[in-house]
């Protein structure tokens, strides 16, 4: 894996300035970053644990092109030090990922394009909660704080097809994924691992049919609508007891239908996402019940000057829920995300506070500060602080208060 992404970044860039004479080679573009992240636990958290070190990450983007055909490829390192000492399994989870993250091959003919390959499709309106993203599942190995950061990153690619056909104002997608993966939570004993979640529990993948995905967009008046439809699997494995009182686990189908738009208004953008979920599974103490679900989300976006506001509303519904469930059967979730930029300075400072509610209240809050100190390097500080209980989603990582400082260089 460390080979394959040494030969990404360093001979393919080779390769391409040997060749670039030729008369097939139309186009070949390149771009990238470096970046030392250091971060050390908040001083008024008690804890036992031992520092986190510095983290080091590095992305590489190579696009070739030729006529109507074009090859996408990102590669990506990341190495985290932390855990060069702990117990193998966490070691060989966390330590270092090196590898092709995606690879695409697109091929334009007329008003039709087709992608093959490793990808990612984003869909819906909303910044932070997926309330449509349905077609990549999550890293969450480092919490919630890559999504945040990176939503590319924060997503997990996946083997598909994707045909996009536009044809006026309208655009149609059709997604075949045949690759199935799930949620990539953080194995136990580190930082972001949550308690009691299955560990070592096998989930066949291999006999699931492909999912499917459409996405149909017009643009009406300066307002962006998109309907969606959807039909596959939950990334998110559901357990339950079998009759020999062993856990066993395995990914279960979902179907969403769902409804955005975004449109300028006069103090800046409204935007929201209604999905209905007709088939949706939820995780009880010792089974999982089928159930649907609603999903709806308003945002506005304002920018004035150098400030930016970007505000979020969001509440998930569960309907026909079991009553062995014992949680509220309504979550509520909201964030509020501050930017301002001091441009004769090159300063940027911002603040996110992500907020949700279900059982107990809790409050994920990043606050930073960014330098540009030459026109391809940045120099930023922050700190992150989670809150509530501890069975609550933001505060179940209350002992991971942090601040950090990183220096990243792009190219």
């Amino acid at each position: 894996m460390i080979i394959r992404f040494l030969f990404l970044v360093f001979m393919v860039p080779l390769y391409s300035h040997l060749v670039v004479a030729e008369s097939w080679l139309d186009d070949i573009n390149s771009k990238g970053y470096a970046r030392v992240n250091y971060q050390e636990r908040s001083t008024q958290v008690e804890h036992d644990e031992p520092g986190l070190r510095e983290q080091l990450d590095a992305r590489f983007e190579l696009d070739w092109s030729h006529d109507n055909f074009k090859l996408d490829t990102i590669s990506y390192l990341k190495y985290r030090p932390q855990y060069s000492d702990s117990e193998e399994s966490v070691k060989d989870d966390m330590q270092l990922d090196a590898d092709l993250r995606e690879w695409i091959a697109n091929y334009e003919a007329g008003n039709w394009l087709y992608k093959l390959g490793r990808q990612q499709v984003a869909w819906g309106k909303g910044d932070y909660f997926r309330i449509v993203d349905v077609i990549n599942p999550l890293d969450l190995r480092d919490g919630l704080l890559t999504y945040i950061d990176d939503y590319s990153l924060g997503r997990q690619p996946r083997n598909m097809l994707v045909v996009e056909h536009y044809q006026g104002d309208m655009e149609i997608q059709f997604i075949t994924a045949f690759e199935h993966k799930q949620t990539h939570y953080a194995p136990d004993n580190s930082d972001f691992s949550i308690d009691a979640y299955p560990q070592n529990t096998q989930i066949e993948t291999q006999d699931l049919s492909p999912d499917v995905g459409m996405r149909m967009r017009w643009f009406l008046d300066g307002a962006d609508l998109d309907i969606y439809a959807f039909d596959g699997y939950d990334p998110d494995a559901k357990f339950s007891i079998n009759g020999n009182s062993e856990l066993t686990g395995e990914l279960v189908r979902r179907q969403l239908v769902a409804l955005s738009f975004a449109k300028p208004i006069d103090i800046g953008v409204l935007r929201s996402d209604i999905a209905y979920y007709p088939k949706e599974t939820l995780q009880l103490s010792a089974d999982y019940d089928t159930i649907k679900k609603i999903d709806a989300l308003v945002g506005l976006d304002v920018q004035e000057n150098e400030w930016t506001f970007n505000l979020q509303g969001a509440i998930s519904q569960y309907l026909d829920v079991d009553e062995t469930y014992d949680s509220n059967d309504r979550i509520t979730s909201a964030s509020v995300f501050v930017e301002k930029q001091w441009s004769r300075l090159r300063l940027t400072s911002s603040v996110l506070c992500l907020y949700n509610y279900q059982d107990a209240s809790s409050t994920l809050l990043k606050f930073l500060v960014r330098y540009d100190w030459f026109n391809n390097s940045t120099i930023e500080g922050g700190v992150i602080n989670f809150d509530g209980s501890e069975s609550s989603l933001h505060g179940m990582y209350d002992d991971q208060d942090r601040v950090y400082v990183a220096m990243k260089y792009s190219f």
